[in-house]
């Protein structure tokens, strides 16, 4: 059972020329049987309640000055005690740690469902269901929707064990998960499935540079990061500047025009500052040096 606030919290234990005694205040206050899964984050944030309360200590109740006195050092969190600002994060932590666990469900190859919860795997991102990636002999394939299929191959109905690190936007738990004791983020970064998310950790990086090299599954060819892909989606269709239509790019696979009603053309951006162009006529971009795009 849980204890009572009064039992964790105790301002005499807030030594604030040190953080020594505050940890081990929060070790025996926030065991494993009452923080359920925070034991160590109860024990960083005592330290950082007690280290706010030394460099701001709260303001005698008699004083009537404005608090925002920023000359003063103060700020609205001033008003707290220590041990009243530990209760209050206390309260929102999230549900740092909670393990979750049961057969996976794939809906893309980096995100699924263990049991009934929806997991977006931490630190990798794959393609997205609709995006495409050009082959090594310049045509276009699906590795969004191949990656899904791989993934499932890999870990259907296969029981997973998660660790959650965080909640995302759309209310996804952000998770490591585990199966057969491997690491399935790093099994799918290394198959060519999926890239190492750079923008949030580099655990994966080593292991993506591994399957790149060997030109697996998505490094077989060319691909746009799937983020910029999904960036490109969110964005409103570029116009052209003029009654030229066609679109001039270039990208890793070269030089490819688009013709407006083409899956691409409005996710595709021209910029003429990198040497691309609108183009009036197909013929046009065929003597300029550019070929069409697949699809």
């Amino acid at each position: 059972m849980r204890p009572a606030l009064s039992s964790i919290i105790d301002e005499r234990k807030c030594d604030f020329g040190g953080g020594r005694e505050a940890n081990r205040f929060a070790m025996r206050g926030l065991s494993e049987s009452a923080a359920g899964r925070a034991v160590t984050a109860g024990a960083a944030i005592v330290r950082i309640a007690c280290n706010f309360g030394r460099h701001f200590p709260a303001r005698p109740a008699r004083m009537k000055e404005p608090i925002l006195r920023r000359r003063e050092g103060y700020g609205v969190l001033s008003m707290f005690r220590p041990a009243s600002l530990l209760a209050m994060l206390l309260v929102a932590l999230p549900a740092w740690g909670q393990e979750l666990s049961g057969r996976m469900r794939f809906s893309d190859a980096d995100t699924l469902r263990v049991g009934d919860a929806l997991v977006r795997l931490f630190g990798i991102d794959a393609p997205e269901q609709a995006q495409t990636c050009t082959a090594s002999d310049g045509t276009p394939w699906p590795c969004g929707a191949w990656a899904t299929d791989r993934a499932r191959a890999l870990f259907e109905g296969r029981t997973a064990r998660c660790r959650r690190l965080d909640t995302d936007r759309y209310g996804r738990a952000v998770a490591r998960c585990f199966a057969g004791g491997a690491d399935i983020a790093e099994v799918l970064v290394r198959e060519g499935v999926a890239t190492a998310y750079r923008r949030y950790s580099r655990r994966y990086v080593a292991v993506e540079k591994e399957a790149a090299l060997a030109g697996r599954g998505i490094w077989s060819g060319s691909m746009e990061s799937p983020e910029s892909f999904r960036a490109a989606r969110r964005s409103p269709p570029q116009t052209a500047p003029g009654q030229c239509l066609i679109k001039g790019n270039i990208s890793r696979s070269g030089r490819i025009y688009h013709l407006p009603g083409q899956r691409d053309y409005d996710r595709t951006r021209i910029d003429p500052a990198r040497g691309e162009r609108w183009f009036c006529t197909e013929a046009e971009a065929r003597a300029a040096g550019w070929r069409r795009a697949g699809r």
